[in-house]
């Protein structure tokens, strides 16, 4: 995971003002969540009144007390919080060297150079993170540091006046709302006129998430999650089964979910314009819970196989979004496995802790005929399948990317990395309630 999309910086207030914002809004280039945390309530009120933009908000904590930092911490929905103090701002030389170590690290405490130090500033949101600060970690970056923000500098960010000169000289303030690839302004430019295609996937990734923020914000309304079935006792639930050609393992997906002990449901098979073959396995079943829906031509993919299989069904899975009756969304592929119990456990988890999004351990063949157990609290690639996780369709907003291909990304890991960066409440069931066969460009090689 990019190391943007993984970290939340929390901001301790001190009542500080202008220093705490300006810290909050010169780290948006490093986190795609800042929190300013002061333990007054008249400092929260002055902070708050400042137009701050969606993803800097301010809450009252007193933080220096272990239950109070425990609450903030456990609204953290990304892997990774960083501490600063007010006039402290975040500075790397190299980010792609950044992005690189980023990807090494292991949860625990880790270091940070701060002046002519290390200290731990950085660690996984938890009860441990704030009584680590200062401390000795387990491992340290080498590429960030944390460095005081100048007077003039700290300005900058909070006085409207001078952000208003600096916009109109360059990217200024955009800038830091953009991850590093676009700050330099040729490439903006290319992303702009459509010559980068790199930089032009990343433009869309930044815009995209400002209205997907917008368009959660309407659908939580003045509630706490986007629930569409809050007065439901038994809420139906919809169970995606996105196919292309697989006759010979459709069955038994379709049998492993009309088997749930959750009895409200609706098994929802979306033909990727399917092979008649696979048509006729799904028309086999008589259970009035089976709808069919074979689309009437099939979703453009990318030619190369590995670009191909990230985004493979994306069409047929953003239709059952639309089609789909439930309050709720699973999706199981059409060669894998439900255990029975998959619904009844992941929605008696969203409801009991009011999550918008919850994902379990899964039973993953690795290699033919080896199987290994994935999945823990850590939301990431590599580290929770698609067939693991069940949300509202209050989140039905929310499209699955054809083209993240381009960032190596397969579309179901995008789209929980989006979810987490707009700030969709998830959580982690510790269950196995999915069996995943091996993958089909896996099986395919020689």
């Amino acid at each position: 995971m990019a190391m943007r999309e993984a970290l939340t910086v929390i901001v301790l207030g001190e009542g500080a003002g202008e220093a705490a914002i300006g810290s909050a809004l010169a780290s948006r280039a490093f986190a795609s969540r800042v929190i300013i945390a002061e333990r007054d309530g008249e400092a929260v009120r002055q902070v708050a009144a400042s137009a701050l933009p969606p993803d800097v908000t301010c809450v009252a904590c007193a933080w220096d007390e272990a239950a109070a930092a425990a609450t903030l911490l456990q609204e953290v929905d990304t892997p990774w919080t960083l501490f600063l103090a007010p006039g402290e701002g975040l500075d790397c030389d190299d980010r792609a060297a950044l992005e690189r170590e980023w990807r090494t690290l292991t949860p625990g405490a880790v270091e940070v150079r701060a002046g002519g130090r290390y200290e731990t500033r950085l660690h996984p949101p938890g009860p441990a993170a704030l009584a680590a600060i200062g401390g000795p970690g387990d491992s340290l970056v080498s590429f960030l540091r944390i460095r005081p923000l100048a007077r003039d500098e700290a300005r900058m960010w909070t006085d409207p006046a001078i952000a208003v000169t600096e916009h109109e000289a360059g990217p200024g303030l955009l800038g830091v709302d953009l991850p590093a690839a676009l700050q330099a302004p040729t490439r903006l430019r290319g992303a702009l006129r459509g010559d980068d295609v790199d930089a032009l996937e990343r433009l869309e990734e930044v815009l995209t998430r400002h209205e997907e923020r917008r368009l959660l914000a309407m659908a939580r309304g003045e509630r706490d999650v986007c629930w569409t079935d809050d007065h439901e006792a038994e809420p139906l639930v919809t169970i995606r089964i996105a196919t292309y050609h697989r006759p010979e393992h459709i069955g038994a997906a379709i049998e492993s979910c009309l088997a749930q002990t959750y009895p409200r449901l609706e098994v929802l098979v979306v033909g990727d314009r399917c092979s008649e073959a696979t048509a006729d396995v799904v028309r086999g079943f008589r259970d009035p819970r089976l709808r069919f829906v074979n689309l009437p031509a099939r979703g453009m993919y990318p030619t190369d196989p590995m670009a191909r299989w990230r985004v493979a069904g994306v069409w047929p899975a953003n239709a059952a979004l639309m089609l789909g009756e439930g309050s709720w969304i699973t999706a199981c592929d059409d060669d894998d496995r439900f255990t029975p119990d998959h619904v009844e456990v992941l929605l008696a988890e969203a409801r009991a802790r009011r999550l918008e999004m919850v994902w379990s351990k899964a039973d993953m063949e690795v290699a033919p005929g080896r199987w290994e157990v994935i999945g823990d609290p850590v939301l990431a690639e590599g580290r929770v399948t698609q067939g693991s996780v069940l949300y509202s369709m209050g989140l039905r907003f929310l499209r699955f990317s054809n083209t993240c291909w381009r960032r190596e990304q397969p579309a179901d890991a995008n789209l929980w990395l989006r979810m987490q960066a707009i700030g969709v409440r998830t959580g982690f069931v510790d269950r196995i309630t999915y069996r995943h066969h091996l993958e089909t460009h896996q099986r395919e090689r020689p």
